[in-house]
């Protein structure tokens, strides 16, 4: 092979590499989903193609050769951006927003909640920790915050609590244990009539003797 067809060789692999790193391993635009819009019964995290309350699915890959799960946001400029996620079931997830990490989430839920300003174009990528022993998998939230946002109030009016487990409610007919002895309440009223009952008599026979 000559030094032209090298040169051709090498111009075919450059444009191929240059397309997978722009295309294949470019982290893909978040899908919004609008609040008026979301899915408010609870899902499993194995449920296809479910969106509770927005959430989207994604999976953290332990000791594989596999990139870590991202996303792109665009128009976040002037603007708040919210990450939320939750891992099912409960581990610690990090979040980086552009390179930089921000939060990991609490070890005994699952969950962060990160409320940052945005940059214009962002790059949210989650990563377990270095004592993952296993796959994570994980629900997850990006909002972009009020654009009339002037005083800088939008993150601290956001509810914080709503994940997609805070969906999942008891069966009907659920027996609740409310913390009272309900053979016990239902006896008292029959004691206290046989102590008025006996108070009463004794007034009675009080009075006939005198």
């Amino acid at each position: 092979m000559n030094r032209r067809q090298m040169s051709s060789l090498e111009t075919v692999v450059f444009v191929f590499v240059s397309f997978l790193s722009g295309s294949y391993c470019k982290c893909p635009d978040y899908v919004f989903v609008q609040e008026e819009n979301y899915e408010r019964n609870f899902s499993a995290i194995t449920t296809v193609g479910a969106r509770p309350l927005g959430f989207m699915k994604g999976t953290w890959y332990y000791n594989q050769d596999q990139p870590n799960p991202c996303t792109t946001v665009s128009g976040a400029d002037k603007r708040k951006l919210e990450i939320m996620a939750e891992a099912i079931p409960a581990a610690r997830l990090c979040v980086s927003l552009n390179g930089v990490q921000k939060t990991c989430s609490d070890p005994g839920t699952g969950r962060l909640y990160q409320c940052v300003p945005g940059t214009g174009n962002d790059n949210v990528e989650f990563t377990g920790t270095t004592g993952a022993e296993a796959d994570i998998q994980f629900w997850y939230r990006l909002t972009l915050g009020s654009e009339s946002d002037n005083e800088d109030t939008w993150c601290s009016g956001r509810d914080t609590e709503q994940f997609p487990t805070s969906l999942k409610s008891l069966p009907a007919n659920y027996p609740l244990n409310t913390g009272t002895d309900v053979s016990h309440n239902a006896s008292a009223p029959k004691g206290l009539s046989l102590i008025l009952s006996v108070l009463f008599l004794a007034t009675i026979c009080n009075l006939t003797v005198l």
